[in-house]
């Protein structure tokens, strides 16, 4: 077995953490540049959330007034409804004006209103 001198134990040494250094420097450098790409990342990400809470919002408008719509159609195919089994009733009934009549003034009335 071989004996170290000073000078070889100190080189060694020195050689130790000169490795140790550029090891440390390796790491962080590696470190840094993941924090780029994950930067990077995040970023899109709040993009694409940001995108898709606008397409949320249009669609929830969207909806919004198809609803709108439907009650409108609704109550324009209840009424219609009223006037077509009136108009069967007129002619099941042997000419009953009198129902006739009243539902005409429904109709307008509705008409009116809308």
């Amino acid at each position: 077995m071989e004996y170290l001198s000073e000078g070889g134990l100190l080189s060694a040494l020195l050689t130790a953490a000169g490795v140790a250094a550029l090891l440390t420097a390796l790491w962080k450098g590696m470190e840094a540049f993941r924090g780029l790409t994950g930067e990077k990342e995040r970023r899109e990400s709040r993009e694409k959330l940001r995108e898709l809470q606008l397409r949320v919002t249009a669609c929830e408008e969207r909806l919004q007034k198809g609803d709108l719509r439907f009650e409108s159609t609704r109550s324009d195919l209840t009424q219609t409804l009223t006037v077509l089994n009136a108009l069967l009733m007129h002619f099941i009934s042997g000419n009953d004006h009198e129902k006739l009549r009243d539902v005409k003034k429904e109709l307008d009335d509705y008409l009116t209103e809308r």
